[in-house]
């Protein structure tokens, strides 16, 4: 079975690959392995801390000890999923890509700049999640009110109505959409409740919604 090696920005994302992307992906004969990216190592006391991406050099370097094991196979791949949200403004075409106007576009732009600084071009693409991986539950808000059936989320159905596009709900520190759902479920746990409700969406509503997202898995599915 070919693997697929995702680098993944925090456990969040790394549960969600596990939980939901793994067993999809056994129809297709592949198996999906998530690294968090490391960022920190304690060598005095044998600590590695995982998760968050202050840097672009922390996603670089957890990829590269992965993509040099992955490229002496050649049923090996590698592929990210870090958020647009916050990105690091050292990611290689950062500047460039800012001068788009459509958010697309500068992902593209984002991802592209990526896959030529690294290389691997047979084994490596890049994923860049717009806005940031809370825009998937998005797809379905309302799932939101079986997990936490006490909390109203009014303010998140008037987010996905007036942006009926889930990875276009915006990026500021206010309106990004894991700043709307703390807003209106200020006990909202993205890392256990969050990936059950996505699991409650499934993935083919995600991709229906999403299509950036749906690109990038149709991509996994093809290689």
């Amino acid at each position: 079975m070919k693997k697929i090696f995702i680098v993944t920005e925090g456990p969040s994302e790394e549960h969600f690959a596990k939980a939901i992307l793994a067993p999809h992906f056994l129809d297709y004969e592949k198996i999906i392995i998530p690294i968090t990216i490391l960022t920190k190592r304690d060598n005095r006391h044998g600590i590695m801390y995982k998760g968050g991406m202050n840097s672009y050099s922390k996603m670089q370097n957890s990829l590269e000890p992965v993509l040099k094991r992955a490229s002496k196979s050649e049923d090996s791949y590698v592929s990210t999923m870090v958020d647009f949200y916050a990105l690091p403004t050292d990611t290689p075409g950062y500047a460039n890509a800012m001068k788009y106007s459509d958010a697309y576009d500068k992902v593209r732009q984002l991802e592209n700049s990526i896959l030529q600084k690294v290389g691997h071009e047979r084994h490596f693409k890049p994923y860049i999640q717009l806005h940031e991986f809370e825009a998937l539950l998005f797809a379905d808000i309302e799932q939101l009110s079986t997990e936490y059936f006490d909390c109203q989320i009014d303010e998140l159905r008037q987010a996905i109505s007036a942006q009926p596009n889930p990875e276009l709900i915006n990026n500021s520190f206010e309106t990004a959409p894991s700043k709307r759902i703390l807003k209106a479920i200020p006990a909202y746990d993205k890392t256990v409740a969050g990936i059950e409700v996505l699991r409650r969406i499934g993935l083919n509503k995600i991709r229906d919604k999403c299509r950036h997202f749906n690109d990038w898995i149709t991509h996994l599915e093809q290689i």
